[in-house]
Order: structure tokens, then C-alpha cells, then sequence
């Protein structure tokens, strides 16, 4: 009797815990798909408020509520990187944007933090990501900003460091890939990854997906992403290290 009540006390301090991050993330996901739909001055001004709050609260958030409201949270933010990219790519000539670069970097703060202490869990969701994130990364310099650049490039490390061996021991998983050999030597830094042991396996293994032929095409983009990304890294050290001896 005293472990059913201490079961049944723990389930509601869960769903307490989940109704208390909910009603934290509600007031933002509907101040920035009010952004998305109006692009309105007072919008943008909500917006910007609201994503430095927002990213503050999911740094604060526990990962296992944060993964029971992940496609709640991701949503808003995915619909966020959409406009930003699109409205970059079709800028008019004065260089106005309607998702300013404040925003779209607020976006994608919290899309990092997100994806540093959540995990995918289908194969479907991870297409979905990767296709968004690849856009954003294939935005050139006069489109986007570098710190924008750099934005993806942490949200994409942040996704695949999450990734886990699944338990079937003769899964292709167990096998170490060129993606997270890359990833090994960037020099991008992520928040601390939790290993959220408390969700459940995805149906098809992640890890095994991006070592298949369905997959191929978009990790050799990534990996000719990851590798510019480390040739603009040594040029600037090296461009650093000839200013400070001139």
C-alpha cells in the first residue's frame, strides 16, 4: 500500500510538473505564432521579449517534462526558422527583413537549448528537422548573418549528439560515422547533452537511419557543411593571430 501511494504521489508531481511547464510555454508559442501570422512592429517587439524569456525557461526547464511538450515547443520555433530563411532569401534590395536577425537568432537559442536536453523520436521528425536546418545552412554569407549560420550549425550538432545506440546489439549504430567523427572536432560549443533516460526507444533506429542510403545525400551535405565550417574557423584564427603580431 505505501509503494502504490508513493507511486501514485509520484505520478501526480509529475503531472503537475507538465501542467506547470505547459502554462510556462503557452504564453510564447502563441506570442510567436502571432509573429508568424501578422509580422506586425508590435509582434516583433512580443517576439523578441519573449524568446530571451523563453530561452532562459527551457534552460531551467527538466528535460523530461521539456520532452513530453517537444513537438508543443518545436513547432513555433521550426515555423520561425521557415520565415527566416524564407525572408532572407527573397530580401529586397534595402536589406529589410521581416524576421529580424535578433529573432531568428533568438529562434534559434532556443531550438538549441531544446534540442540539447530533448531527443528525437521517429524517423519522420529527424526528416523533417534535417530538411529545415539544411535550408537555414545553405544560406549564403550576403543572405545571413554569421552568427545565424552558426545558429544551425549548433542546432544540427545539438540533434545529433543526442542520438543513442539503440539496444539491438546487431544494429549498424554501433558503427562510428563520419558525421560524429566531424562533429568530434568542431569547435562549436553546446550546452551540457542529457541523456533523457526516461523516453522510450523510437520505433527505427535513428543512428542506423543516417548510416543508410536514404540518408546519404544529407549527410554528405552536412559533412561538406561541417568541414567549410572548420576551413572558415582556421581562417579566421589564422586571420586573428596575424592582427595580434602585426
Amino acid at each position: 500500500m505505501e509503494m502504490e501511494a508513493a507511486a501514485a504521489a509520484a505520478a501526480a508531481a509529475s503531472d503537475e510538473t507538465l501542467a506547470a511547464i505547459f502554462a510556462q510555454l503557452k504564453p510564447h508559442t502563441v506570442t510567436l505564432l502571432d509573429l508568424i501570422r501578422t509580422r506586425t512592429p508590435a509582434s516583433k517587439s512580443a517576439a523578441a521579449s519573449s524568446l530571451r524569456a523563453m530561452a532562459s525557461f527551457l534552460r531551467s526547464a527538466p528535460a523530461p517534462a521539456l520532452q513530453l511538450c517537444f513537438d508543443y515547443t518545436v513547432f513555433p520555433l521550426l515555423l520561425l526558422l521557415d520565415a527566416a530563411v524564407q525572408c532572407r532569401k527573397e530580401a529586397n534590395a534595402s536589406g529589410e527583413l521581416d524576421i529580424s536577425d535578433a529573432i531568428a537568432e533568438g529562434g534559434l537559442a532556443c531550438l538549441e537549448v531544446l534540442l540539447t536536453k530533448c531527443r528525437l523520436t521517429s524517423v519522420n521528425q529527424m526528416v523533417a528537422l534535417l530538411k529545415k536546418l539544411t535550408f537555414g545552412a545553405m544560406l549564403s554569407p550576403s543572405e545571413a548573418s554569421e552568427e545565424f549560420r552558426q545558429g544551425i550549425i549548433r542546432c544540427f550538432r545539438a540533434m545529433i549528439l543526442q542520438l543513442h545506440p539503440c539496444l539491438d546489439r546487431s544494429c549498424s549504430c554501433k558503427q562510428a560515422t563520419a558525421l560524429s567523427t566531424a562533429l568530434s572536432f568542431t569547435s562549436l560549443e553546446v550546452g551540457t547533452i542529457v541523456t533523457p533516460k526516461y523516453s522510450a526507444q523510437p520505433e527505427e533506429c535513428l543512428l542506423a537511419f543516417l548510416q543508410s542510403q536514404n540518408a546519404s545525400a544529407a549527410v554528405g551535405h552536412w559533412l561538406s557543411l561541417l568541414l567549410q565550417n572548420l576551413r572558415h574557423q582556421g581562417v579566421t584564427v589564422a586571420v586573428q593571430m596575424l592582427e595580434k603580431n602585426h
